[in-house]
């Protein structure tokens, strides 16, 4: 509450929610208009990019770097996801009306609760991405209580998934800069604040979980399921079929990177 009684802003005050759905993907799109109506989220529905539409979106794939960093080509639906949420970042840049946006990949199963959650998250903060899903877990701090279920807490990198998330202008625009040249799926990308230098704060317990499977190999891969993702199934890593002075030089280019890495996760409990 405000002094005056009136009801404190929310972070919703100037926030939009976007999801990113392939056009096709029609009973993707409808399971997450209902969850969202569910939720109390007013969100609006944008196509993604697919590979398709590819030339149709600046973008930069560094083709050598991909294959030192990654150790395979990216896919043609990696290069056309990392375009997608590039192009909602660049969006918020040029939106006068907002500060942040929630964004949701068309997968992600959301709590009822979820903007509850959200609307409780500072909106004054400093500069930070907040993740509401997660795959892995990483080194953590707990900094603050959220409600009586959910904590927040500083990542020391990020969690590995980008199907839920807040981001905020300065952080969009560091991403946008970091990710220029796309050497790396985006939440791989997303996940190195070690480099780009946006801090990574999580929910916990994750208010939105990932459900798509796109491993065929998996025995719960079914493509029937509307929740299956189009991403395609990886191929053998490319590195297992070059040389072995390859396999050494792309360990000696990866040390800097897992040097800072282990540095962010020493120094997490100095950090808030």
């Amino acid at each position: 509450m405000t002094s005056s009684g009136a009801p404190a802003p929310t972070i919703f005050e100037r926030m939009k929610t976007f999801v990113i759905n392939v056009e096709t993907s029609v009973a993707r799109r409808e399971f997450m208009m209902r969850q969202c109506a569910a939720a109390g989220l007013d969100a609006t529905i944008v196509k993604a990019v697919t590979p398709a539409t590819l030339p149709a979106h600046p973008y930069r794939y560094a083709a050598r770097r991909a294959e030192i960093y990654a150790g395979r080509p990216l896919m043609p639906t990696e290069i056309a996801c990392a375009a997608s949420h590039m192009r909602l970042w660049q969006q918020l840049l040029d939106d006068p009306d907002v500060d942040r946006y929630f964004i949701l990949e068309d997968d992600v199963r959301i709590e009822p609760g979820i903007r509850d959650i959200v609307a409780r998250l500072d909106p004054h903060a400093p500069s930070r991405i907040v993740k509401l899903s997660g795959m892995n877990e990483r080194p953590m701090k707990r900094v603050e209580a959220v409600d009586d279920a959910h904590g927040l807490y500083r990542m020391a990198y990020g969690p590995l998934d980008a199907g839920a998330y807040v981001i905020d202008k300065p952080a969009a625009k560091r991403l946008l800069a970091y990710c220029a040249k796309l050497a790396m799926p985006i939440d791989v990308l997303m996940d190195r604040c070690y480099i780009h230098g946006v801090p990574i704060y999580s929910v916990i317990p994750y208010p939105a979980k990932g459900m798509g499977v796109f491993d065929a190999n998996r025995p719960d891969y079914d493509p029937t399921d509307p929740l299956t993702t189009s991403i395609g199934v990886r191929p053998v890593k490319y590195s297992q079929s070059t040389s072995r002075v390859w396999r050494l030089m792309r360990s000696a280019v990866k040390i800097p990177a897992s040097l800072l890495k282990r540095w962010a996760a020493l120094t997490l409990r100095f950090r808030h």
